[in-house]
C-alpha cells in the first residue's frame, strides 16, 4: 500500500498542478515555453499511478505490457490534447488583435534634378535611384499626337559685331532679319501638308514624308529612325552609345534593351501615351520624343558616335560643342534629316 499511496501522491500533485497551469494561462500570468514544460513535469507526475495502479499491477503477465501502453498513451494523448487547448486560444486571440498590415507601396523618389543645362559628364553629379514607372503605359506601346501645339523655329538676332560691321558696309541689318524671316515662312510653306515634321526642339526643322524616316545619322550610323503607321502612331529605332563606340542601350519599336554591363539606372519612362523618354545614369535625358499632332514630332537629347556629339535641348543644337543648323530646315533629301561626319 506505500507503494501505492507514493504514486497516488504524484498524480495528485500532477493533477493539481495541471490545473493551475491552466489557471495561470487563462489569466495571462504565465506564457510561452516554460507553461509547456511544467505542463509535461505534471504528466510525468502522473505516470506511475498510470503504471502500477491495481488494475494494472492485477493483469495476468501477458496482458500487462499492452495495459501500460494503454495507460501511457491516455496520459500522454491527454495532456498533448490539453497543451493544444491552451495554445490555439491563444493563437487565435493574438490574430484578431493584430492590426492589419498596411500594403507595401513603392515610395516615390524624388524627382531628377533638370541639368539639362549643366554640362554633361560632370563629376559632382550624384546617380539618382532607380525611379518607378510613372505610368501604366506599356513602354513598347506607339507614340500617340497628344494635341500640343507645335513649336516655333527661333531666329537668333544678328551679334552686335556683326550689326556693326554691315552698318559700316551700308546694309541694314533689320532687313537682312525681315528677309530671313521671310525666307522661313516661304520654306516652312514649301512643306507638303501630309508629311511628318521633326523638330529638334526649337532650332532645326525635318521634315518626312515616308513612312520610316532615318532622323539622325552620325559617321554613316543611323543612330535614330521614325516609324509611322497608316494610323497616324509612331515607333522609333535608335542606339545609344558609349564614348567608346559601345551599344550602351538601344530601341526597337520603342522597346527598350539595355546591354549587360552597363549601369541599371538607365531607364525608360512613358509619363503619357505621346511621350517617350530615356534617361542615362545621371538623370540626364539622354532621348526624349514628344508627339505632339499628327504631324508633328519633338526630339530632345543627346545623339553620339565616332567622336561626334550632338546635343539638343530646348532652345540650343551643337556639334561638338559648336552652334549646328539651327534655324535650318531639310526634307525628302533621300537620306538622313540630320547627318553629320
Amino acid at each position: 500500500m506505500r507503494k501505492l499511496s507514493l504514486e497516488l501522491l504524484l498524480a495528485v500533485g500532477g493533477i493539481v498542478l495541471t490545473i493551475l497551469l491552466v489557471v495561470l494561462d487563462k489569466a495571462e500570468k504565465l506564457k510561452g515555453g516554460i507553461l509547456f514544460w511544467l505542463l509535461m513535469l505534471a504528466a510525468a507526475l502522473t505516470v506511475p499511478l498510470a503504471l502500477g495502479n491495481s488494475v494494472v499491477a492485477d493483469t495476468p503477465a501477458p496482458w500487462r505490457l499492452w495495459l501500460r501502453g494503454i495507460a501511457l498513451a491516455v496520459v500522454g494523448f491527454s495532456y498533448w490534447a490539453l497543451a493544444i487547448w491552451i495554445r490555439l486560444p491563444n493563437e487565435s486571440a493574438e490574430n484578431k488583435t493584430r492590426a492589419p498590415q498596411p500594403p507595401q507601396t513603392t515610395s516615390s523618389p524624388s524627382p531628377v534634378k533638370d541639368s539639362s543645362k549643366e554640362p554633361h559628364g560632370s563629376a559632382t553629379k550624384a546617380m539618382p535611384p532607380q525611379q518607378p514607372k510613372p505610368s501604366m503605359i506599356e513602354e513598347n506601346a506607339l507614340l500617340v499626337p497628344s494635341g500640343k501645339p507645335e513649336p516655333q523655329l527661333r531666329i537668333d538676332p544678328i551679334p552686335q559685331d556683326a550689326t556693326d560691321r554691315l552698318k559700316g558696309s551700308g546694309i541694314n541689318p533689320e532687313d537682312l532679319s525681315l528677309q530671313g524671316q521671310a525666307f522661313l515662312k516661304s520654306a516652312l510653306g514649301r512643306i507638303p501638308t501630309n508629311a511628318l515634321k521633326v523638330y529638334l526642339g526649337n532650332s532645326s526643322l525635318g521634315y518626312t514624308t515616308k513612312h520610316e524616316q532615318v532622323v539622325f545619322s552620325i559617321a554613316g550610323r543611323d543612330v535614330l529612325t521614325i516609324h509611322k503607321a497608316t494610323d497616324g502612331s509612331i515607333s522609333v529605332d535608335a542606339e545609344i552609345f558609349g564614348k567608346d563606340n559601345r551599344i550602351i542601350a538601344g530601341i526597337s519599336k520603342n522597346a527598350f534593351h539595355l546591354n549587360k554591363g552597363h549601369s541599371d539606372y538607365w531607364r525608360l519612362e512613358r509619363p503619357s501615351a505621346s511621350t517617350l523618354i530615356v534617361y542615362d545614369q545621371f538623370g540626364d535625358k539622354a532621348l526624349f520624343i514628344d508627339y505632339l499632332r499628327p504631324n508633328v514630332v519633338k526630339i530632345l537629347g543627346k545623339f553620339q558616335y565616332s567622336g561626334v556629339i550632338i546635343l539638343v535641348s530646348e532652345d540650343e543644337l551643337t556639334l561638338n560643342g559648336r552652334p549646328w543648323f539651327v534655324g535650318g530646315i531639310s526634307g525628302d533629301n533621300g537620306g538622313a534629316l540630320f547627318s553629320a561626319k
